[in-house]
């Protein structure tokens, strides 16, 4: 049986060609097959892989953020820091028609050990590889070799169907190699110690090759080599990584969606400040006043509501789409996601000016590729950072939560016929930070219930290659209160 799995692989790798050895993983809504009982939707899936040509991206050029209260009164400044170099990352990829995918390493991670032995994760690197699953991607090396089929309709059988969901970015056949890694699975999992489910059980053929990339770190699978530990941090994206946002959003990859949501077409410049405001309450993108309004007198309204005290507080906007937009069409991939610092009012949790993002469009309809102008006008962010005690029974996996919102635009793109894709990530996203603080966790029956017998759970930190201490947060909490900690009081 190994021998023929061994051929099969080899045919394999011939058929998908020998000189592409990288690939990524797509991500979407769980899609009706992929359940629990095959290795899904466990407690840190948000989502599911995705076959070719069903990629979920963002349709807009600048995607807002912002730090709630919660964040910044917990993490503080420093984690905000930290944040941002994530997103500066992201921001730095150069344009994807114009990216060289052969720039980047096939491997960024490194270990600091200190943080490692305090049991620390990277607050930066975390959020990079959330950032890279918040915009499409995710775990290769969980989903290289996955399960489509777990069937028993043969009496005392069981037949395993398993499918590959990773692809080349050169040439989007099925690969096994992950940053030039071949990989395989050595067993598959099967409703085994108590733990329901079934999943190939994945591993490089040389173990002693490292070469994850950063949308590795997602939580849910098994695999022979540990993902990303406590002590790990990246240095940058690496070549699978950005090959999966080429895939997704070179503007060649054309699919049928609808224009943005709450979009419309922008015509002409007009401010209604309503109630007898002076200017304009908007921002322009990226946080600056606008001096003017893409906005028309049937297309936009700003009304004042006024309290019993006779005081104006709040201001309402009404926003009626134009009717000349084209709205389903084909489009190519953005090319460029830029993500903005939105000024936020962590306090009450909401913009305190709404922002006006104009962008352009460009859509093929009826064989002619045409541009126009949109508009959306946004009261929230599309991501907000939070912290929130996220203590659960499965304790281990509440390191942080996070949501996408989609629509699954396959029945406009396929003869009317629902699939699992592609289609289109909204707003809004949250990226929720556990702020529950130094714990332990003590077993029973069989373990000893006092503080020497409790194992620590991981916490957040920050930290680099350099000979500096890990920062650890709160910021107040110094290294050494959590040595004494971990060490049980010695």
């Amino acid at each position: 049986m190994r021998r023929i799995f061994l051929m099969f692989l080899t045919a394999l790798v011939a058929v998908s060609d020998v000189r592409h050895v990288s690939a990524f993983t797509l991500i979407g809504p769980l899609a009706p097959w992929q359940t629990t009982t095959i290795g899904y939707a466990t407690p840190a899936d948000i989502g599911g892989p995705m076959n070719i040509s069903e990629a979920y991206r963002w349709s807009v050029p600048r995607i807002y953020y912002a730090f709630d209260e919660s964040f910044l009164n917990y993490f503080g400044q420093q984690a905000v820091v930290e944040v941002e170099k994530a997103i500066a990352m992201m921001n730095a990829l150069p344009p994807m028609s114009q990216i060289d995918i052969n720039k980047y390493p096939r491997y960024s991670q490194r270990v600091n050990f200190q943080a490692q032995a305090l049991g620390l994760f990277d607050v930066r690197s975390v959020t990079l590889s959330r950032l890279l699953e918040m915009i499409g991607l995710t775990d290769p090396t969980r989903y290289v070799f996955t399960l489509r089929l777990r069937d028993t309709t043969i009496p005392m059988t069981t037949n395993y169907l398993t499918i590959m969901r990773n692809f080349d970015p050169d040439t989007w056949r099925p690969s096994p190699y992950i940053n030039g890694q071949l990989w395989t699975w050595t067993t598959i999992f099967d409703n085994q110690n108590g733990v329901p489910g079934s999943f190939p059980v994945t591993q490089p053929v040389d173990p002693l090759l490292f070469a994850e990339p950063v949308a590795t770190f997602a939580g849910g699978g098994v695999t022979t080599l540990p993902h990303f530990e406590t002590g790990s941090y990246y240095t940058g994206l690496t070549r699978d990584d950005v090959g999966g946002l080429y895939y997704i959003y070179q503007p060649l990859n054309r699919v049928t969606e609808s224009a943005p949501t709450n979009s419309f077409r922008s015509s002409g410049f007009f401010f209604s400040s309503g109630g007898g405001g002076a200017g304009s309450p908007f921002g322009a993108p990226g946080g600056q006043t606008g001096t003017g309004s893409p906005f028309g007198p049937s297309q936009f309204a700003l009304t004042n509501v006024v309290n019993t005290n006779g005081v104006s507080t709040t201001n309402i906007i009404t926003v009626a789409v134009n009717t000349n937009i084209i709205d389903q069409a084909v489009r190519g991939g953005i090319d460029k996601i830029t993500f903005v610092r939105a000024n936020y009012d962590s306090l009450v949790g909401a913009l305190p000016n709404p922002i006006i993002d104009v962008f352009t469009d460009t859509v093929v309809t009826n064989g002619v590729r045409v541009q126009q102008q949109l508009t959306r006008v946004l009261t929230q962010p599309d991501i907000v950072f939070v912290a929130q005690d996220l203590a659960a029974p499965a304790f281990s996996d509440s390191l942080y939560a996070r949501n996408n919102s989609w629509v699954n635009n396959s029945a406009i793109n396929g003869a009317g016929i629902a699939g699992d894709g592609p289609g289109q990530m909204i707003a809004p996203s949250f990226m929720r930070y556990n702020k529950v603080g130094p714990a332990f966790i003590n077993t029973f029956p069989g373990g000893d219930l006092s503080q020497a017998g409790a194992s620590p759970v991981a916490w957040w930190g920050s930290f680099d290659g350099s000979t500096n201490a890990p920062v650890l947060y709160p910021t107040k909490f110094s290294i050494q209160q959590l040595e004494r900690l971990v060490l049980g009081g010695q």
